[in-house]
């Protein structure tokens, strides 16, 4: 059991300290945009729809919040990692209204 709560230590030490490179950065901004631009095109589809307007507004700001502040503030793969459960939970959020 110590063994294994020393490894996990470690291995969070490791990853908290591993940051992405420029090009992983364009990727996951990318794939962010990409999500958002799905919201957006479900939303057209449902233009008088104000949950999905709204849940592409909020998505839209999230996206843009988290490119800016791992290209600016944090790189570290753990920040970048909640940021990606974030976008990923309020895209499902507007795909399923």
């Amino acid at each position: 059991e110590e063994l294994g709560y020393k490894t996990g230590q470690k291995v969070e030490r490791e990853t908290f300290m591993s940051r992405l490179t420029v090009h992983q950065q364009r990727h996951m901004c990318d794939l962010w945009k990409e999500l958002r631009t799905r919201c957006y095109d479900h939303w057209m589809d449902e233009v008088e729809n104000d949950k999905l307007m709204h849940s592409h507004g909020v998505l839209k700001e999230v996206v843009s919040r988290c490119c800016r502040d791992f290209r600016e503030k944090s790189n570290h793969v753990k920040d970048v990692a909640m940021c990606h459960h974030e976008v990923v939970m309020l895209y499902r959020h507007c795909k399923d209204q």
